[in-house]
């Protein structure tokens, strides 16, 4: 179900792309800030069905997005970051981020005290096959996060340290890198040289 008109001018009036009233009715300032919004964060190069200020399912995903940011007072990580990398399978926002995720990467960025890269946010069914994800993958429900510390994960004995803050002082569900895995508590050593330098960390 989509967010109702109130809703939608209440959540972009916290975003900063609507001055009008909160009431209910779709004028044309509502449209101007439903049409900003898509063109702040959809790309030219992905085909969402809803375009100028049209409001519909990849713009209603959108704004719910968008707003986390500010609900969760996120302050280190900005929603494009999170954008799915197909070319043109999807609209960049195929589902609404965990909130959980969101929070507990800003916690890892004060924590470790080091600007975090992502590689891998957000993916779209097609981008996800792309890539060789799993069909559960926790990125396809916007649960995951593959990331890089600054000046901090280039060995295997500090990544491990990232995936045990993650479960075990942050209390998160699911953490890996190559060669170490932490998964509702139970520690493995997978083979994923696929992963580089990167962890991956992921909520529920």
């Amino acid at each position: 179900m989509l967010l109702s008109v109130k809703k939608r001018q209440q959540y972009l009036k916290d975003i900063g792309l609507y001055n009008g009233l909160v009431d209910g009715k779709v004028g044309a300032k509502t449209k101007k800030a439903y049409k900003d919004l898509q063109e702040k964060y959809f790309t030219k190069e992905k085909r969402p069905k809803d375009r100028n200020g049209i409001y519909g399912k990849d713009t209603d995903i959108l704004l719910r997005n968008a707003h986390l940011f500010y609900e969760y007072d996120i302050k280190y990580f900005r929603l494009e970051e999170f954008r799915c990398k197909c070319t043109k399978a999807c609209t960049g926002y195929p589902d609404v981020l965990n909130p959980k995720l969101l929070v507990n990467l800003d916690n890892l960025r004060i924590h470790f005290k080091n600007p975090i890269n992502l590689s891998c946010g957000l993916r779209c069914k097609v981008h996800n096959k792309e890539v060789g994800g799993s069909k559960t993958s926790g990125h396809l429900k916007g649960n995951a996060a593959d990331i890089l510390i600054k000046n901090y994960s280039s060995t295997l004995n500090h990544r491990k340290n990232i995936v045990n803050f993650w479960t075990s002082d942050l209390k998160q569900y699911h953490a890996y890198c190559n060669g170490y895995r932490v998964r509702n508590g139970k520690i493995s050593h997978p083979n994923t040289p696929n992963m580089g330098n990167y962890t991956h960390v992921e909520s529920k």
